[in-house]
């Protein structure tokens, strides 16, 4: 994860967050539809797939989340 990006993540609330798009450390990209805050261990609910409904991919927020879940590498909004 990049500093700056990772410094970023960790300073935006939940609100903050809901909503952003974003491209993981797979390639994929998509928009986060929800966080689940277990600080420092945040994890997204970020939805990959155009398909409605879709399946939500789990991945890290904070440096601190599961190294076995991918990762925000940017901020496409922002």
């Amino acid at each position: 994860m990049q500093q700056n990006t990772a410094y970023l993540l960790e300073s935006l609330t939940h609100r903050q967050l809901v909503g952003r798009r974003v491209r993981l450390s797979d390639g994929r990209e998509g928009k986060i539809e929800l966080v689940e805050y277990e600080a420092p261990e945040r994890v997204a609910l970020v939805k990959t797939f155009r398909e409605t409904p879709s399946p939500l991919t789990r991945v890290g927020v904070d440096r601190m989340s599961a190294p076995h879940l991918p990762y925000i590498t940017d901020l496409l909004d922002s």
